[in-house]
């Protein structure tokens, strides 16, 4: 996937705008490299204009784009030559940003579609990134507390 991403949007320049549809991503990778995917399909938009659709039940590919749309708020805010800005450059690049405004999340309930960014953070929402995880706590902290007593 990596290298189709690398390739086919350079095929067809910033001249011809395309649409890319990545199905779970999160395939067969482990959280690193599936940040490295959502990077990846941050600098083709943010240098070709391509637009992704991109299908995924990994929290990491999710809490990746929310690190992408913050440095993109950050870098938007911080002075040119700052010492903020050079903190920044630190941890994120430019050009490996998100604009908040060309990011949309959905999830599926019900059969009914549901946004799930939140529009005061600007991010993907926390409750639908957290849910699961704190499903798998409360599991653990029960079967510890049978374990381990009270």
């Amino acid at each position: 996937m990596l290298l189709v991403l690398s390739v086919w949007p350079t095929l067809l320049g910033k001249d011809r705008l395309g649409t890319f549809i990545i199905e779970e991503p999160e395939a067969h990778l482990f959280p690193v490299s599936q940040k490295h995917i959502a990077t990846l399909v941050a600098i083709i938009h943010r240098y070709f204009g391509h637009k992704f659709f991109i299908t995924t039940h990994s929290p990491y590919i999710l809490t990746a784009i929310n690190n992408l749309i913050a440095a993109g708020d950050a870098f938007s805010i911080v002075d040119e030559g700052s010492s903020k800005e050079r903190e920044l450059l630190k941890v994120a690049d430019k050009m490996e940003t998100l604009s908040f405004e060309d990011v949309s999340a959905y999830t599926i309930q019900d059969g009914e579609l549901i946004d799930i960014v939140d529009k005061e953070s600007r991010l993907i929402g926390a409750s639908v990134l957290d849910e699961v995880s704190d499903s798998f706590d409360r599991s653990f902290d029960s079967i510890a507390q049978i374990l381990y007593g009270e």
